[in-house]
């Protein structure tokens, strides 16, 4: 990292995002491999985005053909959400925002922006304190998308105690829906409501303060994203076994980035970052 931030001043920064795994996927696949999955979204954690979403339909003086076309509308609605949707979900440093149930938002300032000291993150994504943090920069990450921008969105997660998603957003328009044909209508109307379907998630998930990439891949050409310029850090867990150590520094010394290693001392309150052990001898 000569030619950018010390990894302690740039984990501070805006651009900085964080992506908690197992040791051995971060070791084995994604530094090893020098590439990022995308995941599709029937294989996220969260049964509001897992689970088909139940449409209605609106509109006056529909022409017979749009009972027929809207029952073929829940299928492709599906398939495009949920199997040709890929996400990339990473804690930031930001402070989440939460949407009233009078749909105004404010800022959530209790929760933890610290993006790679986030202890339940690391329990529940992070091996419990085994595994690793990888550090992004989320402007490298939209750059290697740039060439298909038209079908990426990326942004911060909203959170809301509403239960379900709005009607809006699962209320196809008959006549729209006749006149645009079925895939071309759905595929529409999810882009159009994205910010519902893939950008807004219960405040059960709001210390996640997630930072999402949502690439919309029809054609499945984008189940990975090479990251050679938009990995800036390797950070390990408080319990990360010593014999990953010189594999992580071996990984590391490859893309010229520098690794740290998350310490808790009992009865002091936020963590430290220390050097990465080096093998014992």
């Amino acid at each position: 990292m000569s030619d950018s931030l010390p990894l302690e001043e740039f984990i501070k920064s805006d651009d900085a995002i964080f992506h908690y795994t197992r040791a051995s996927v971060a070791l084995e696949k994604i530094l090893f491999d020098g590439k990022f999955r995308l995941s599709l979204l029937k294989d996220t954690n969260d049964p509001h985005e897992y689970k088909f979403k139940f449409l209605h339909m609106s509109g006056s003086r529909l022409p017979p053909e749009a009972k027929e076309l809207y029952d073929e509308a829940h299928p492709v609605f599906d398939r495009i959400i949920r199997m040709e949707s890929r996400v990339m979900c990473f804690c930031s440093n930001t402070i989440p925002t939460i949407i009233l149930d009078n749909g105004e938002t404010i800022q959530d300032n209790v929760v933890n922006t610290i993006g790679w000291n986030k202890s339940r993150m690391w329990a529940q994504y992070g091996e419990n304190h085994r595994g690793i943090c990888l550090v992004f920069s989320k402007k490298a990450i939209e750059a290697e998308l740039a060439d298909i921008k038209e079908n990426v969105i990326a942004e911060n997660i909203q959170y809301t105690r509403r239960v379900g998603i709005s009607p809006d957003a699962r209320t196809l328009n008959g006549n729209q829906l006749v006149e645009d044909g079925v895939e071309g209508y759905c595929y529409n109307h999810i882009k159009r409501h994205s910010g519902i379907l893939f950008f807004t998630k219960n405040i059960d998930y709001r210390d996640e303060s997630e930072y999402r990439v949502v690439v919309f891949d029809p054609n499945h050409n984008y189940e990975f994203i090479n990251i050679n310029k938009s990995i800036k850090g390797v950070i390990a867990g408080d319990r990360t076994p010593d014999v990953y150590f010189p594999l992580i520094l071996q990984l590391s010394e490859r893309y010229g980035i520098e690794c740290r290693r998350a310490y808790w001392e009992r009865g002091l309150g936020r963590p430290c970052l220390l050097p990465c052990k080096k093998e014992k001898t």
